[in-house]
């Protein structure tokens, strides 16, 4: 399962999987890789150039799981212990985390496209008739792009920050449509 979270905003190369894996190491990776690819479920695939990077992505029937993962994460949302500074935070499941925390009936009036970054990972946030689609890369003439950290996007979830102080204290960073942006971190509840 946590192969496919990690790769339910977009393809990944072998490394970056691993990266946002800890501690699994290259050849487990590689097992599991090639059991969820014959169960159907991821396929590896070539970028078209420049990249021409070995990408792993979710089959069909890989994105099938998507809103049962979103459903799982809603449900441990609750059940989270604090982060401490210790923990190393991935922008993945904070995407992820965020994707379950966002309340629809909030969105209304947010359609087109944001850009969060986080760390040195940007996601492509789009907001159409009250969904939430979230992809990995960069935004094409984003109506607001959001730059912060990890550990900030913890805090922020925790209450032990709050929007107006990051970014007064600039640990949070809106280019843009900042009234937009301020909406749609509320509809994230923070």
């Amino acid at each position: 399962m946590l192969i496919i979270r990690n790769l339910l905003h977009g393809p990944k190369r072998f490394t970056d999987l691993e990266k946002g894996l800890p501690g699994i190491g290259g050849n487990l990776l590689t097992q599991r890789l090639r059991h969820l690819g014959s169960a159907g479920l991821v396929e590896r695939v070539t970028l078209a150039p420049p990249a021409a990077s070995v990408v792993y992505q979710l089959t069909a029937d890989g994105r099938g799981l998507h809103q049962p993962l979103i459903e799982l994460t809603r449900w441990g949302l609750g059940r989270q212990p604090p982060i401490d500074n210790a923990t190393t935070i991935d922008a993945t499941w904070i995407m992820l985390g965020l994707e379950a925390r966002f309340e629809p009936e909030g969105s209304a009036d947010l359609g087109g496209v944001y850009e969060l970054r986080i760390d040195d990972a940007a996601h492509r946030l789009e907001v159409r008739d009250e969904t939430l689609t979230i992809r990995a890369g960069h935004a094409d003439d984003p109506l607001a792009t959001v730059a912060t950290s990890a550990s900030t996007i913890a805090a922020l979830n925790e209450g032990r920050d709050t929007l107006h102080d990051a970014v007064a204290a600039q640990r949070l960073v809106v280019s843009g449509d900042v009234e937009r942006a301020v909406r749609l971190a509320r509809a994230f509840g923070l």
